[in-house]
């Protein structure tokens, strides 16, 4: 496997890798967004990014349902995945790096957390497999 670039994240104290070929774009995120009734609690409402409706993510209550987070996560940027339909919000984010696959320990099992490749040695973050985020959330790969 090629070394690959990756965005390192911090979503709720928890550090995320996201592989750059992946996202769509970054955004900053002011904390603004519009609640839809009757939605799962790790959908935070819908707001508007360049005239076009995104559809927040609570990442911690997707993946870590099991932590007691806080209702709102607090404003910072967002990571726009799934044709920018879906945008997953995050406390900060760093420079990309070059990841090498000998810097993971890649996950043998993918049924308990199929959202996870593995973890990145070095810092300890999990490195987020996007294409099964997007099926939790229930869309296919735009």
């Amino acid at each position: 496997m090629n070394p690959f670039q990756v965005l390192m994240i911090r979503v709720h104290g928890v550090n995320l890798a996201v592989p750059l070929d992946r996202l769509d774009t970054i955004a900053r995120w002011n904390g603004e967004s519009t609640p839809i009734p009757g939605q799962p609690r790790w959908q935070i409402g819908l707001f508007l990014h360049e005239r076009k409706k995104v559809s927040l993510v609570n990442l911690s209550r997707l993946i870590m349902p099991e932590r007691q987070m806080t209702d709102s996560p607090p404003p910072g940027y967002l990571l726009l995945i799934g044709g920018a339909r879906w945008g997953v919000v995050c406390d900060s984010i760093q420079r990309p790096r070059l990841l090498r696959a000998e810097e993971v320990r890649w996950s043998r099992n993918r049924q308990i957390r199929p959202w996870s490749h593995g973890i990145v040695v070095e810092s300890l973050s999990v490195l987020l497999n996007i294409d099964a985020l997007l099926a939790a959330i229930g869309t296919n790969n735009a």
